[in-house]
């Protein structure tokens, strides 16, 4: 019955990818407002925090951390991983800015 209902975070993950928030952006934000740490991600996964990091920050891409991250925050991976989506890159992005200036205001 679960895989019916979308979590909070799933809601708010779509919410921001609404009203243009980047994905790299968006995946940053999760630690910070679920009180979910990368140390936290990186025990519960048996990886290292950089890993998670660099998973996090798209650096990386190995689809079992990506699902795992996922996994732990309640979002499915093919809304937070989205690399085809153009929430992926918003137009600051785009436009060949500091991927990491999305949204900052």
């Amino acid at each position: 019955m679960k895989n019916h209902i979308k979590s909070r975070n799933h809601a708010a993950v779509n919410a921001l990818i609404k009203l243009g928030f980047c994905l790299p952006d968006i995946r940053r934000s999760l630690p910070k407002l679920t009180g979910i740490k990368h140390q936290e991600l990186a025990d519960r996964l048996d990886v290292s925090r950089p890993t998670i990091t660099a998973t996090i920050d798209g650096k990386r891409r190995s689809s079992d951390i990506q699902c795992g991250i996922a996994d732990v925050f309640e979002v499915p991976a093919d809304v937070l991983f989205d690399e085809r989506s153009s929430a992926d890159t918003c137009g600051v992005c785009r436009n060949g800015s500091d991927p990491g200036a999305c949204r900052a205001a």
